[in-house]
């Protein structure tokens, strides 16, 4: 990931990505893959619990599920949630690069 990062960075390019919860999450492949066609780099997911974040969002089966479509691009998960290392490993797991 830090590879991916820095390469976008000193080369004068920016990552672009949009949040998941932008998204119809009902035709959610088929949305990925325009944001992904458009020329998104990554796919990013605001994961909160209703706690520390304002809303519940998704979970980490909604992560594995993008993974297994879009296995080669890099996910990341802003975790706005209390106790964020409880669900670490579950969201690693699930396929997320990077939280």
């Amino acid at each position: 990931m830090s590879n991916w990062w820095d390469t976008k960075k000193r080369s004068g390019n920016y990552a672009t990505g949009m949040d998941v919860l932008n998204y119809d999450i009902g035709n959610l492949v088929s949305e990925a893959n325009h944001i992904m066609n458009a020329g998104a780099d990554y796919f990013h997911f605001d994961v909160q619990d209703g706690h520390y974040g304002p809303m519940i969002s998704v979970g980490s089966p909604v992560v594995e599920g993008v993974r297994k479509h879009f296995p080669s691009k890099i996910i990341i998960c802003h975790m706005l949630v209390n106790d964020p290392e409880r669900f670490i490993d579950q969201f690693k797991e699930a396929g997320c690069d990077c939280f």
